[in-house]
């Protein structure tokens, strides 16, 4: 049976589409100006002013710029290095940290200020870290970078509330059967809590994607640089275009953006469906 709409829930209706479609163009404009900025020529986009929905005299020079530096391929070479290092190394110790404080049983589980001595501890070493970088050979060194955060706190909070919500049966069971800690964790929890790991995982991606401070202090070779230092040398220093002439600044940083965001936009809508998901398990008692 039809549920009959009253004058009312018609008028609020329209009024939320309205509103949600003004608030999508206003989050989506940004990006769309980049795009066009960056496409457009030099003198148009010194000229124009006020909203931009197309390129003020389309070129693709500035991307020209962008991928004719060396410097791009190095840095999606080394941050794609970083990620396959880094990235395996916080889930497995984050991981395993939040199996230690979620299940019953297990060795230091409790009292509950352990977390908080580990947690401390964690972050006095990265301090240490930051603080006698020479004295551990890390300078130049890309375990300079891996080492100080192989374990996220916040990180390991989200897969312990995770964790938590997998019933202790399974885990008797596993045990039952002969399985050891870490045996259930990759067997039984892990498998049972993929939607939080996409979480973490999608987390890490974007810090390592985007760490510019700490890897400019670690690496001093630009064949080293991971791409958020160089697509700041490239913004910050002057560019020209092969044939001498210079470029609009403004347009290459357009195109240095695009470059650097483009990768985590296309990846993000195949693991988005995860994220909703992954942040709310165990979010509810029953």
């Amino acid at each position: 049976m039809k549920i009959k709409t009253s004058k009312g829930q018609k008028i609020f209706t329209v009024f939320n589409y309205c509103l949600l479609t003004f608030l999508a163009l206003v989050c989506l404009y940004p990006f769309w100006h980049v795009i066009m900025a960056s496409l457009s020529d030099e003198l148009g986009l010194m000229k124009h002013t006020g909203v931009m929905l197309k390129p003020a005299g389309f070129t693709t020079e500035a991307y020209k710029v962008v991928f004719g530096d060396k410097g791009i391929y190095y840095g999606f070479k080394n941050t794609l290095v970083l990620m396959l290092i880094r990235i395996p190394l916080d889930l497995v110790l984050t991981a395993l940290g939040a199996y230690v404080f979620s299940r019953k049983g297990v060795l230091f589980k409790k009292p509950l200020w352990l977390l908080c001595l580990f947690t401390m501890y964690v972050s006095g070493g990265t301090i240490l870290l930051y603080l006698t970088m020479k004295e551990f050979g890390l300078i130049g060194n890309i375990w300079g970078v891996v080492l100080p955060f192989m374990i996220s706190t916040y990180n390991m909070i989200i897969l312990r509330t995770a964790f938590n919500s997998v019933p202790e049966s399974l885990c008797d069971a596993a045990r039952i059967d002969g399985a050891g800690h870490v045996r259930t964790l990759f067997s039984v929890v892990l498998p049972l809590t993929k939607a939080s790991i996409a979480v973490i995982t999608m987390y890490d991606a974007i810090s390592v994607w985007n760490g510019w401070f700490w890897s400019s202090i670690v690496f001093r070779k630009k064949e080293q640089y991971t791409l958020p230092v160089v697509l700041r040398d490239m913004i910050i220093e002057d560019t020209s275009s092969g044939d001498g002439a210079l470029l609009s600044l403004e347009s290459v940083k357009y195109a240095t953006i695009v470059v650097s965001v483009a990768p985590i936009l296309i990846v993000y809508p195949f693991i988005q469906k995860y994220f909703a998901q992954g942040l709310m398990i165990g979010a509810v008692k029953e």
